[in-house]
């Protein structure tokens, strides 16, 4: 039950990330970010026309829009799409659209819908779902 023989190594750097989370930039994800006929600029203007307060968070593997530090939707870079993952457990939003389908097989508990956005994606259809997860942060 001694503890005062314990030696603890400062080194260890366990539990640390290996990259701080602000090194992370959207240019790595969507190359083409700026040009206003990417992807990523379209479902990013509608997202913020939805709150235009939102933080944006660059992550290593997708780009968050936060509202008081809360995912409210991801964007996941994909070959030719963008995948949106909404952060809304399953029964919480309606999607009449059909669009969402079901990723409670990954990792996370609180983001168990998705969807596909590209260039045939229905803006008004995208934006209603975004709405809905973005009003079970507020």
């Amino acid at each position: 039950g001694r503890t005062d023989k314990l030696v603890r190594n400062s080194d260890n750097a366990a539990g640390e990330n290996d990259q701080n989370d602000s090194e992370y930039t959207i240019e790595a994800l969507f190359v083409d970010y700026k040009s206003p006929t990417s992807l990523f600029a379209k479902i990013k203007e509608i997202i913020l026309s939805i709150d235009n307060h939102l933080e944006i968070v660059p992550r290593r593997n997708y780009v968050a829009f936060k509202l008081k530090n809360k995912n409210v939707v991801s964007l996941w870079p994909r070959a030719n799409s963008i995948e949106v993952v909404l952060n809304a457990k399953q029964g919480t939003i309606t999607d009449t659209h059909n669009m969402t389908y079901d990723i409670t097989n990954r990792k996370w508990t609180s983001e168990q819908y998705a969807f596909k956005f590209n260039d045939e994606t229905n803006i008004t259809d995208a934006k209603d779902l975004i709405t809905q997860t973005y009003k079970l942060k507020l």
